[in-house]
């Protein structure tokens, strides 16, 4: 895995939603049919601390975030033709595993910030960004391995290719909680990454320190 943090002053959200381009591009050889979706609820304020304040308000307004995720990757997984699968007459060759992913992400909304509190903005979205974005990179490399499998078995009958397929996608959840349990939800993002302490410049610790303490 690659180091844990890039500059302080990132793309943000960007590099999730080309991260997933990249992915559906690399899916297309193993036939996975990805589709992404980018969801904000909106967060204002001319300081970082009535900034984080607005973020506390929406995860109560906001239900999917249950009032304690900051962020979120929601997963579906169907399996296609839909009209094969459901008169369990799919194969191997004709199974397509379906994988629609959604990040969920605060915007702000505000236009101008302080250099300080801009930095402790750009920092709070870059570390949420490379969360969600890890979250990402399991869902379409496990469903990616899981098409190839299916392919890879000729002769599997339908039923047994929802049985695979079923597996397939449980693994790819415990995974992905798994990797919230190592990293606490993001707060201790490094250890993702085989860590034991952040990696980062006297810079970016500084703000780190600053700003979240």
């Amino acid at each position: 895995m690659r180091p844990i943090l890039r500059r302080v002053i990132g793309s943000g959200v960007t590099a999730i939603a080309a991260l997933v381009m990249a992915g559906l591009a690399g899916a297309a050889n193993e036939d996975v049919h990805l589709t992404f979706k980018m969801e904000y609820y909106d967060v204002s304020g001319t300081t970082w601390h009535d900034i984080w304040s607005s973020i506390k308000a929406n995860l109560q307004k906001e239900k999917d975030l249950q009032g304690k995720y900051e962020g979120i990757t929601s997963y579906s997984v169907k399996l296609e033709p839909k009209a094969l699968v459901e008169n369990n007459t799919c194969s191997s060759d004709t199974t397509t595993i379906a994988v629609n992913l959604v990040v969920k992400v605060p915007k702000l909304t505000t236009s101008h910030l302080g250099p300080n509190d801009q930095e402790c903005w750009a920092f709070y979205d870059r570390s949420l960004s490379d969360h969600e974005e890890w979250h990402v990179q399991i869902a379409v490399h496990e469903m990616q391995a899981l098409q190839a499998k299916v392919r890879s078995s000729p002769g599997m009958n339908c039923g047994a290719i929802i049985e695979l397929v079923n597996r397939g996608v449980q693994k790819m959840l415990d995974d992905e909680n798994n990797y919230d349990d190592v990293t606490s939800h993001g707060l201790e993002q490094w250890r993702g990454y085989g860590l034991d302490k952040p990696k980062e410049s006297a810079y970016v610790a500084a703000v780190r320190n600053r700003c979240f303490g």
